[in-house]
């Protein structure tokens, strides 16, 4: 009967001791600021820390060895975390690196659920500092990579990914740029670089092994680029003010660069079937160019220089 007690308590301690190997740690120095930690599992781990005042962190942890680092440093900054599965990482930096008070009301959510799921947003600031950002990452499946760089005011970011192997790079400087990008199924490529204003981007990838890079420098440009195929890849280079591109690929084994230099200029290339390749280059003001392949093996090459010049290719089977 000794025996039979010893057990049942070796037993009971040991679970004691398994639910206890969660680490939290909490370093607030200001006023109002509010942090709720909710940890279930073992091995999970989170370190917040806020600086400044009313800053709020919300942190929700289930599972196993999950990670999560939240550093706030200004004012009424918001982070939001939820990590379910286990072996996911996630770390938010709002003002970190610059005074105090200087980067305000920034919103970063990350939300994790499977296994070794990476997330990472910077909110930091330039010379003047940044305030009212938002940032959004949405991680399902497995080892999904995202990162966020806003440097500025009133940017806005998403990044969604359900799958696997799937990677998402997104920098954004200035004011008021907004970056979609959604990844499905795996191993897809997306880097989105805004430098400027009011600048926009939607990258909609379904499929395996489908790359796009985008890069703006200037204001108010916009590119789309929806790639549901596979081995598809798109590069859309934007240097200037009010360009617009759009990219749709469907099928498999595209590829597609569009580079305008200059304002005004319009991009519209539509790849469906297998094989397509497509460049366009607009150099100067108001140029326009439609490119539409259909079936397989077509290749385009458009080259527009001055301004105002049009140009229409359609190549079927």
């Amino acid at each position: 009967m000794k025996k039979v007690i010893f057990s049942a308590a070796a037993l009971i301690c040991g679970a004691v001791m398994f639910a206890q190997s969660n680490n939290s740690k909490v370093d607030q120095v200001g006023s109002g600021n509010d942090s709720e930690v909710s940890q279930t599992g073992m091995t999970n781990i989170s370190d917040v820390d806020q600086w400044g005042d009313s800053n709020v962190s919300d942190v929700m942890q289930d599972g196993v060895a999950n990670n999560s680092d939240v550093d706030s440093l200004g004012d009424e900054n918001e982070t939001f975390i939820s990590q379910i599965g286990s072996s996911n990482y996630a770390e938010v930096h709002q003002g970190y690196g610059t005074g105090a008070g200087e980067n305000d009301g920034n919103e970063a959510t990350v939300a994790q659920d499977g296994v070794s799921n990476w997330g990472y947003i910077d909110q930091y600031g330039d010379s003047e500092g940044s305030d009212d950002n938002a940032s959004t990452m949405r991680q399902e499946g497995n080892s999904n990579y995202a990162y966020n760089a806003q440097v500025g005011d009133n940017n806005i970011s998403g990044v969604y990914q359900n799958g696997f192997y799937n990677d998402a790079y997104v920098s954004q400087v200035g004011d008021t740029n907004v970056s979609n990008v959604w990844q499905t199924i795996g191993d897809n490529s997306s880097v989105v670089r805004q430098d400027g204003d009011n600048n926009q981007v939607l990258n909609d990838q379904m499929g395996f092994f489908n790359k796009s890079d985008v890069d703006q420098y200037g204001n108010r440009n916009a590119a789309e680029v929806i790639q549901y195929s596979d081995n598809s890849e798109s590069n859309v280079d934007q240097d200037g003010d009010d360009n617009d591109a759009y990219t749709f690929q469907f099928g498999s084994l595209h590829l597609s660069n569009v580079t305008q230099e200059g304002d005004l200029n319009d991009s519209d290339v539509f790849q469906d079937g297998v094989d397509h390749l497509s460049n366009v280059m607009q150099v100067g003001d108001e140029n326009e160019s439609y490119v539409g392949q259909y079936g397989n093996t077509h290749i385009s090459n458009v080259a527009q220089t001055g301004n105002s010049n049009v140009s229409s290719v359609m190549q079927n089977d």
